[in-house]
């Protein structure tokens, strides 16, 4: 199969969106990957191509990408998830103006019997010559 130009990919991308919330509605939170679902695998390989575009990765075919989607190794996917919901953890006490109760979330291998970090951290103060993290009210913007 050929390789799609990234614009296509974007289409794709819109597309199964919209077809998601046409045919299957009621299974929005519940829906299962399928690799023989042409619904699914127009979905993912319209992400993984964007991302792919994104991060300079080679973009695969559609087929390609059906292949090795089929192929992940479901205790991988477990720990990304895992990992994931800690980070959303972490967003919500964010959003809740908790920060003295923030964590830092590292994903790394320490031995056989201990895979996932959590640990306080301190944030830094905001860099006072950054006009992202410091009193913006002292920066002219020309726009």
């Amino acid at each position: 199969m050929r390789v799609l130009p990234l614009g296509d990919h974007i289409y794709l991308f819109v597309k199964s969106i919209l077809r998601v919330h046409e045919e299957r509605k009621g299974e929005i939170g519940s829906l299962n990957f399928n690799k023989d679902d042409d619904l699914c695998i127009e979905f993912v390989s319209a992400v993984a191509s964007i991302r792919a575009h994104n991060f300079s990765i080679t973009l695969e075919s559609k087929f390609k990408i059906k292949e090795m989607a089929g192929k992940i190794i479901p205790a991988i996917s477990s720990s990304n998830a895992m990992v994931a919901a800690l980070q959303v953890h972490e967003s919500i006490k964010i959003l809740g103006q908790r920060f003295d109760q923030l964590h830092g979330v590292v994903y790394q291998r320490l031995d056989s019997s201990q895979r996932l970090q959590s640990f306080n951290r301190l944030n830094d103060p905001p860099n006072q010559d950054c006009p992202i993290c410091s009193d913006d009210s002292k920066w002219i913007y020309s726009v």
